[in-house]
């Protein structure tokens, strides 16, 4: 899925309103379920305020399966910001 130009303006709104009402703006998140909604939106939002309020959050993705990642949330597999695991949290978590 590419997210349309009204999401991507949203995540930017949404994104500059978090940082200016949080009290950190650096630190490493696991996300499971990083292929679903809230997962997912989650992810652009911390990546979008590095991008545009020089926060230094790291998202570390964990989901099933790399494909299904690779369609959602592709843009970032080349970033230093972002790390993926594929991993089923119903069985043993590979370290970080």
């Amino acid at each position: 899925m590419i997210p349309s130009n009204d999401y991507r303006q949203c995540i930017s709104e949404c994104a500059l309103d978090i940082y200016h009402n949080i009290g950190f703006h650096k630190g490493t998140f696991l996300v499971s379920g990083a292929t679903g909604l809230i997962g997912s939106v989650f992810i652009d939002c911390l990546l979008k305020m590095n991008d545009i309020c020089a926060a230094n959050f790291k998202a570390i993705a964990m989901s099933k399966g790399k494909e299904h990642a690779m369609d959602r949330l592709g843009e970032y597999f080349d970033r230093p910001d972002f790390q993926f695991i594929a991993c089923d949290v119903n069985g043993a978590i590979p370290q970080v």
